[in-house]
């Protein structure tokens, strides 16, 4: 209740501190919700709402940092629906993405949480606001590897993939020759380092954005790689993220025997 009335009237005024605040207040609601009810989907509707008009008033004062960890905190808390058109659109139009600021992690939270909604399919964002941040990511990945200082890259990539595969098609990343090669070279430079849920997408979402016959061989190299790296941490993996890796190797002709018999 405190959270709601806070934000009904909350404005940033200027301050560069004001983006932090709203999603400091967000993360911590869904915190104390965790530990009270065990449970994130148990965050007030009213506070949601609340925070997301706040939010869309002063997307201005918003990175694309923090518009992603506001988007993503809401969706943890199964909230999606509280994320209308109105404000979807004052949220996105106020993202100015910066090719030397803007982090591959911003990109790749932006991408995630566009998907997660099925933003496309129901009109939360344009599709020119997509291309300019799969633009932006594309630019990112086309550079040397030795001037990706993000961290985490690969994994950015790896949900930045599961992303464009899950919004399908009419995603420009969809059928993105030289972008796919890039985000393969990408994952296999650090393909070691890659957590179980990472290697998870990868999979799925390859299958997903299955390559053609002719394309099959351009590919191959990458998706054994990848099989690769699933057997030897098969262990590790949940049945939550093993069924589906399973499926889409099979589906993707990457019959590992050793992997089968370990899994």
């Amino acid at each position: 209740a405190s959270a709601t009335r806070l934000f009904a009237t909350f404005r940033a005024n200027g301050s560069e501190h004001a983006g932090g605040e709203m999603c400091a207040t967000l993360k911590q609601l869904l915190e104390i919700c965790k530990i009270i009810h065990d449970d994130a989907k148990a965050l007030p509707r009213s506070a949601v709402e609340a925070i997301l008009k706040a939010a869309a008033r002063n997307a201005d004062a918003l990175t694309p940092t923090q518009t992603s960890y506001i988007l993503h905190d809401v969706i943890e808390a199964q909230a999606g629906d509280a994320l209308t058109v109105d404000i979807m659109k004052s949220l996105t139009n106020a993202i100015v993405i910066d090719d030397e600021t803007t982090t591959l992690s911003a990109l790749a939270g932006l991408s995630w949480s566009y998907a997660k909604l099925d933003a496309l399919d129901r009109e939360l964002v344009s599709i020119e606001h997509v291309s300019v941040v799969h633009d932006a990511m594309r630019k990112r990945l086309l550079r040397p590897i030795s001037q990706l200082d993000d961290a985490n890259k690969s994994r950015d990539v790896a949900i930045t993939l599961y992303a464009i595969a899950r919004l399908g098609r009419t995603h420009p990343g969809f059928e993105d020759a030289d972008f796919h090669s890039a985000a393969h070279e990408k994952i296999l430079s650090e393909l070691p380092e890659l957590s179980q849920r990472a290697l998870c997408m990868i999979a799925w979402s390859l299958n997903r954005m299955r390559p053609t016959d002719s394309e099959y061989s351009l590919h191959a190299h990458f998706m054994e790689s990848v099989s690769n790296a699933i057997r030897r941490s098969v262990h590790a993996f949940s049945p939550k993220e093993l069924a589906p890796t399973m499926y889409s190797l099979v589906s993707l002709r990457c019959t590992n025997p050793k992997l089968f018999v370990l899994a």
